[in-house]
């Protein structure tokens, strides 16, 4: 069974060196615990902080729009490691044994958050279009900005919050961006992500993981699916009643002019309800603190009582929290599972090769082509009237 956690002993000064927070690049003083999130979702990370009022007056030391960055340290280890960077939202104050100033605040997406993009583009590759936003609206490094080789006809963004404009464009060629705290923003395929770079084993002499819990996901689980190729005759439905019976009807169209074929349409079907009628385990681990380890990273998990025996599991969130006890690493990590238009795309990509191509050049470009095109289709679906991203 986990460990019981030890609740956290307030109003303890945290001792540096093991974890600092700055606030506008000057060490804050007073800092009793923080704790924070990096969000690997298309979505801004957030955090908290706990700062003691020994003047009564510290307060005014606080301003919204301040940047915030939390470094922490393993005693072994020579230097501290940025693990947070971001700014100051909002600012309260709670009253207990001693008068308590609470800071929260987002990474630095949150800023993408409050600005209005407004634009119509026609003909313009995705990451084109990307960057033109994250540069507008920020000063981010776009060094890891990958192009997509997709180019809509027409995106018309109605007067939405960047993010939600960022959000859309992932959306449209199945990418996904997050931001580090150094500051650099990464916009990358889902199937090109996951590099392994460590283990986590709960229980035993080698155990680093104190506790695990495991959850399911059903935010994208579908059992009904109905699939629509070209020409209309490219048609199929797929249900699983055991997944309604437990979580009801949840429906999901698929529309892609590269299903040509009655056969095809079926081989999709198939696919996506296999890859989405059952929920997705997520597991959360707290351990401590794991360097080098970053959001999309595979990390090879062992957890005897759960199955999992250096089972690869993607990193889906990371977060950090610091107190009078120490270091804490809070990692959630999910199952590897397409989404739908490369599950769509990686299914006819293997019956192409079986039927009709062979060869593995040609092998690679029909995935290739039948990828972009999926792509269109998805966005066309996902986008009526030309596209708008401002209609909801």
């Amino acid at each position: 069974m986990p460990v019981q956690e030890i609740e956290e002993e307030p109003w303890v000064e945290i001792v540096p060196p093991i974890a600092a927070m700055l606030i506008n690049g000057i060490a804050v003083s007073g800092v009793v615990s923080w704790k924070c999130n990096n969000s690997g979702g298309n979505n801004a990370g957030t955090f908290e902080a706990r700062v003691v009022d020994d003047t009564g007056s510290r307060i005014n030391d606080f301003n919204q729009g301040d940047t915030v960055e939390f470094y922490a340290r393993l005693p072994d280890d020579s230097s501290a490691t940025l693990v947070f960077g971001g700014a100051l939202d909002t600012i309260g104050y709670e009253m207990r044994d001693f008068p308590i100033i609470i800071l929260k605040g987002k990474d630095w997406l949150g800023r993408f958050m409050r600005r209005i993009y407004d634009a119509d583009v026609s003909a313009q590759e995705v990451s084109v279009t990307l960057k033109a936003i994250v540069s507008q609206f920020s000063d981010l490094n776009q060094s890891n900005i990958d192009v997509t080789a997709f180019s809509p006809e027409r995106v018309t963004f109605g007067r939405v919050n960047s993010l939600a404009a960022l959000q859309r464009l992932a959306q449209m060629v199945n990418y996904r961006f997050w931001v580090s705290p150094d500051k650099y923003f990464y916009f990358k395929a889902l199937t090109s992500l996951g590099t392994t770079t460590d283990s986590i084993t709960f229980g035993g002499a080698s155990g680093n993981v104190m506790t695990v819990d495991k959850q399911e996901d059903t935010n994208e689980l579908y059992n009904k699916i109905t699939v629509y190729g070209k020409p209309a005759s490219a048609y199929a439905l797929a249900e699983d009643a055991t997944s309604q019976a437990t979580y009801g009807v949840r429906e999901l169209e698929v529309l892609n002019d590269a299903i040509q074929t009655p056969e095809d349409a079926d081989t999709v079907a198939a696919a996506a309800l296999l890859a989405f009628k059952n929920p997705r385990n997520i597991y959360q681990f707290k351990t401590i603190l794991l360097k080098d380890v970053r959001l999309g990273d595979q990390l090879a998990a062992t957890v005897s009582y759960l199955g999992l025996s250096s089972t690869l599991l993607e990193v889906a969130e990371l977060g950090f929290e610091f107190n009078n006890r120490g270091v804490i690493t809070t990692l959630t990590l999910g199952e590897k599972r397409p989404t739908l238009p490369w599950e769509a795309s990686q299914t006819l990509k293997k019956t192409s090769a079986i039927e009709t191509v062979g060869a593995y050049d040609s092998y690679y470009t029909t995935f290739t082509e039948l990828g972009r095109r999926q792509a269109v289709a998805t966005a066309r679906a996902s986008y009526s009237h030309n596209l708008s991203a401002g209609d909801s």
